[in-house]
């Protein structure tokens, strides 16, 4: 026996068949303007046509009423969705009438209106479908600035306090996560499981299943059991398809909700542990000091001391004093030790070129203090896999070169624990093509057919891509 939940869930199948129906029908009534539409022909072929787009607009109304049933998903958007669904066909019913009955001119005038605006409400009734689907801004948030107002308000900007000592731990820590990851299908707009997280309030009230977070007990709490299921699991959270937290978020949601799940201020940085502190907002420089004021902090005896080591110092442009520093001449000589000698510059380093250097992974705790550092060049070095986990502290890291070291599928979990990269080099490396095609799923663009001549800029003052 065919059960109501199996004929709900052909909902998103059979939405689609009037959806392109109706786009004939527009041609078939715009052709028949230009032509003699009196003939049978027309006429059959426009019934035939109505016929099939109400029959499969009833059809997609009955089967998403049937799916709203299971309370899978709840909100505002679910309740226009379906209501727009429910007057779409009954407007195509109308159409259908309108279409078996139309002789005269104005007749055939009014059901051409009544099937324009049977297309707008599709489009309208669609919209919503896809906000349910993809969630609330999926459109809008790349949509010309014209048009955001009409699609939907601009995406949740995720809550990023300013990176002061004493901080909101939900704000700047939990709450990015969940914004980032759970809001569009548990947010105010849609609210699957009728279960929200887009407030602290909402994630502590649970759902249909009960209580998501129990404070003090992580390993008991819904919320990290299910983000903790194997992905093709029945219930495993965020569901295949969508973007996964990382190993580091879930320690982050695992961590407070041991500390209590708290959304109270007023807990210290230092009481966060080392491993979560990339997840926090940064401090941010920006208009505090002009470029002159932050030269004149640089320690500029250093620099002539290690340009005298023929150490390369450039700054990236004559107004910016962030630094470029290579080893293109003593590249032979460079060791972890070198690298330790640069840390009183670590502030205004935003480029490191390490390449072809004997440095290893004991360089990279420091190299992760270097907190303007955007592009570091490790190519052909002795780091491994282990020794890079370093780096995930690092807060502005964008494109990393691996070319020529011996890696394996280990350093795929690393690299997408560094929050802001955006490129990574893996030419000659072990790394399998499972492993990259993981890597570069979320927001990493992977490079593994460049020759070690073309990785990585070598000009300070090239723009980076």
């Amino acid at each position: 026996m065919i059960k109501w939940e199996f004929i709900g869930r052909l909902h998103p199948l059979v939405l689609h068949v009037p959806i392109g129906l109706i786009f004939g029908l527009l041609l078939i009534e715009g052709l028949s303007w230009v032509v003699d539409s009196g003939t049978r022909a027309w006429r059959v072929c426009r019934k035939a046509y109505m016929t099939l787009l109400a029959l499969s607009t009833v059809a997609a109304a009955v089967t998403g009423y049937i799916l709203s049933l299971e309370g899978q998903t709840d909100g505002a958007t679910l309740i226009r969705h379906k209501w727009l669904g429910i007057t779409a066909a009954v407007v195509s019913l109308v159409l259908w009438i309108l279409t078996i009955k139309s002789n005269t001119r104005v007749q055939a005038v009014f059901r051409v209106l009544v099937l324009w605006g049977l297309c707008a409400l599709m489009v309208v009734t669609g919209h919503f479908g896809g906000q349910l689907t993809h969630g609330p801004h999926f459109l809008s948030t790349h949509a010309p600035p014209a048009l955001q107002a009409f699609l939907g308000s601009a995406p949740l900007e995720t809550r990023q306090p300013s990176a002061d000592t004493s901080i909101t731990l939900y704000g700047a820590l939990i709450q990015p996560i969940l914004d980032s990851h759970c809001v569009s299908c548990h947010g105010p707009d849609r609210q699957s499981g009728q279960f929200a997280v887009h407030t602290a309030e909402a994630l502590m009230a649970g759902g249909r299943s009960g209580p998501a977070v129990l404070p003090g007990a992580p390993q008991d709490s819904e919320l990290m059991k299910r983000l903790q299921l194997p992905p093709d699991e029945a219930g495993h959270m965020p569901p295949q398809g969508k973007a996964q937290l990382s190993p580091v978020q879930i320690s982050a949601l695992a961590w407070w909700i041991q500390a209590g799940a708290s959304s109270d201020p007023g807990v210290n940085r230092d009481e966060i542990p080392q491993s979560l502190l990339s997840l926090l907002p940064q401090p941010d420089t920006t208009g505090q000091s002009s470029p002159e004021e932050i030269s004149s902090h640089m320690d500029e005896a250093l620099m002539r001391r290690l340009e005298d080591q023929q150490i390369s110092i450039q700054r990236i442009t004559q107004d910016d004093p962030r630094l470029w520093i290579s080893f293109p001449a003593i590249s032979d000589r460079v060791t972890d030790e070198t690298v330790k000698q640069l840390m009183p510059l670590a502030p205004w380093i935003a480029w490191l070129d390490l390449s072809d250097t004997h440095v290893t992974s004991g360089a990279l705790p420091w190299i992760a203090q270097m907190p303007a550092l955007t592009e570091l060049n490790l190519r052909h070095t002795g780091i491994d896999a282990e020794g890079l986990k370093s780096l995930v502290q690092n807060p502005n890291l964008e494109r990393l070169n691996l070319s020529g070291i011996s890696l394996d599928d280990t350093v795929v979990e690393t690299l997408l624990n560094m929050p802001h990269l955006k490129r990574v080099y893996l030419w000659g490396s072990n790394v399998s093509q499972a492993g990259l095609q993981r890597l570069s799923a979320p927001r990493i663009e992977v490079i593994t057919d460049a020759t070690p001549s073309e990785v990585l800029s070598t000009d300070p003052n090239a723009v980076a891509e």
